[in-house]
């Protein structure tokens, strides 16, 4: 899809929104959310991809709940099963959690890209709130306690339930 196709997407999109999501110059728009989370739309011209990317807020600076959330992390990175299929990242330069999610624009259309949005605004508002409230220690408490009432050792095929998937996820 070229770049005027994909602006027109936008445009659309935005318009359903009430927001102005067109690219600018180089090929990227900037939109806030709830004046919390940044999210970062930019058309990748050579492979053919845009890519959605939300702030989710800091690292803590604690070193060992800064473990404990890498390692939730990871976890819902697995199979994408925390994450509603995009992938969570850290931008060790600002200390800063995203998540973002990369789609071929050679098939994309309006309604793909709402949901992509949509999708992407929902786990970052999830995943904020968990950073803001220090939930991950938490969440991850609760399902030891689980597993060990259920004489569990936790581990996981990758292919069952995974309880690490917070009710609410929105899934893309």
């Amino acid at each position: 899809m070229s770049r005027a196709n994909l602006d027109a997407l936008l445009v659309k999109c935005g318009r359903d929104l009430d927001v102005d999501l067109s690219l600018g110059e180089e090929g990227d728009t900037m939109v806030q959310v709830d004046g919390n989370i940044d999210i970062t739309i930019s058309h990748n011209a050579e492979e053919g991809a845009v890519v959605v990317c939300a702030t989710c807020g800091a690292l803590p600076d604690e070193p060992e709940a800064k473990m404990l959330l890498l390692v939730e992390m990871l976890e819902a990175n697995f199979n994408w099963a925390g994450t509603g299929g995009a992938t969570l990242a850290v931008n060790g330069t600002e200390n800063l959690i995203h998540i973002q999610f990369k789609e071929s624009t050679e098939m994309l259309d309006e309604e793909r890209l709402q949901t992509i949005l949509r999708t992407i605004v929902h786990n970052a508002e999830l995943w904020h709130g968990r950073l803001e409230a220090g939930s991950w220690e938490s969440a991850r408490n609760a399902r030891q306690e689980a597993r060990n009432a259920e004489g569990t050792d936790g581990s996981s095929n990758g292919f069952g339930t995974d309880d690490s998937v917070p009710p609410d996820m929105i899934r893309i």
